[in-house]
């Protein structure tokens, strides 16, 4: 049989060019293909072995973090707590703590998930068992002080929050910030950090940024995003430009002026920026049985779409195939079905995995094989397969099943609704363009 294909593959070669030149991309069934050529054969053909499996994720250490509470009519409701660690590390060794300093939590919200009008309110514990950042997932739990320290307030107009933590706080922060010996594991073996905790009144979900180095419209350089913010006392530095190197860099309301500069909220005091040593959250989900037709995934490897292509049972296997195309589409009504003002954010693409059964019982962590973006044309996601389809005829590859998750795992909560197999002219295809030997 493989002799076969081989030299059908040759076929496919030849005639691939006249075929790609005729086809268009923006019709789903392919009618475009040369209608006159009897030896080209377009087969559109519905898929419906589709399932949704959890499988293993992790929250620690992403790009972003989440916290807040949201009820979706689709996705029930999703609650999500932030863990924050403190670390020392500064951008410049030269900056110090004095006695008297107040330490300041930064957080910088970045994407919202649920009604963009109204207001998270968060209360702030201290964590008081010590954890992992690497290790956290969307189950974590850890123990934290019953006495919330203080709340935070966050809308969609918030660029940033800075919130005072307690001078005692800061005051043993101090000792081991200024520490000679082992302060990094004196640190997480005594500070624990803080849990974000939503209130159960709030309706948004809110995307934090982590820290990241910056240069201003002069080229200084500071840190941004979620991180810790010392300030020092009045006449306690000489470094009279104040934080960070002196870039003048500090947080508040509003911290950007618009041309890229940043507004000291302390000025005539020296400030300095200190990063987090990590950063988790967990996500808590209830009354998650949906019962529409449509296919909702996340991006968080909660909510997978495991597709089987079926290709022995669609007698694909000896065939010559030219191409091949996976099409998937957004659910309109179902995403269009939400209350005004209120968002499902979106990545704007899906990923393609593939995972044989151990990879499956740990932590996805291996690059996507296919990444097709959202078409805003026909609200769609098209991806190529012929190539794996023609690995598989050829016994180079055993998978014919994909995992399709709604995007990058992040740390940002990112969903996606497919429509399911009884969506009519929207139904997920599997298109195949194949030469017919026979003629």
């Amino acid at each position: 049989m493989y002799t076969r294909i081989t030299g059908l593959f040759v076929v496919s070669l030849i005639t691939l060019g006249i075929i790609s030149s005729c086809s268009d991309d923006n019709n789903i069934v392919g009618s475009t293909f040369i209608p006159s050529d009897r030896n080209i054969i377009v087969d559109t053909l519905d898929i419906t072995n589709l399932t949704i499996e959890e499988l293993v994720t992790f929250t620690g250490n992403l790009t972003y973090f989440s916290a807040g509470k949201y009820q979706d009519q689709v996705y029930g409701e999703v609650k999500s707590t932030s863990f924050l660690a403190p670390g020392i590390s500064t951008l410049s060794p030269a900056d110090s703590m004095e006695a008297g300093a107040e330490v300041y939590l930064v957080l910088e919200p970045f994407n919202f998930y649920g009604d963009t009008t109204s207001t998270a309110v968060f209360d702030l514990h201290y964590i008081t068992e010590r954890w992992r950042p690497n290790d956290a997932n969307v189950n974590s739990q850890f123990s934290t002080d019953p006495v919330s320290i203080g709340s935070i307030e966050i809308t969609a107009e918030t660029d940033s929050v800075l919130f005072q933590l307690p001078q005692q706080w800061a005051d043993n922060f101090r000792g081991f910030f200024n520490e000679t010996e082992n302060p990094i594991e004196n640190l997480r073996a005594n500070e624990f950090g803080f849990a974000l905790v939503p209130r159960d009144d709030n309706n948004v979900i809110v995307g934090f940024r982590t820290e990241s180095l910056q240069q201003d419209t002069l080229g200084n350089s500071f840190y941004s995003g979620s991180r810790l913010f010392v300030v020092n006392p009045e006449g306690s530095d000489d470094d009279e430009n104040g934080d960070d190197n002196g870039n003048g860099n500090g947080e508040s309301s509003t911290m950007d002026n618009g041309n890229g500069d940043f507004v000291d909220p302390f000025p005539g005091r020296n400030t300095f920026s200190v990063l987090l040593r990590g950063s988790a959250f967990n996500i808590q989900r209830e009354n998650t049985d949906y019962e529409g037709t449509s296919l909702p995934l996340l991006n968080t490897f909660e909510q997978n779409l495991v597709l089987e292509m079926d290709l022995e049972g669609r007698g694909l296997l000896d065939q010559v195939i030219s191409r091949a195309e996976i099409l998937l589409f957004d659910d309109l009504e179902a995403i269009e079905n939400l209350p005004e003002n209120h968002f499902r954010p979106k990545s704007g693409r899906l990923q393609y995995y593939t995972l044989n059964d151990t990879e499956r019982q740990f932590e996805v962590v291996k690059l996507p094989v296919f990444e097709p973006q959202f078409r805003e044309g026909d609200n769609s996601y098209r991806v190529n397969v012929t190539s794996f389809i023609q690995n598989f005829q050829t016994g180079q590859s055993t998978q014919t099943r994909f995992y399709i998750t709604s995007g990058n795992n992040n740390g940002l909560i990112l969903p996606a609704i497919l429509a399911g197999p009884e969506s009519g002219e929207r139904s997920p295809k599997l298109i195949i363009t194949r030469i017919n030997p026979e003629n």
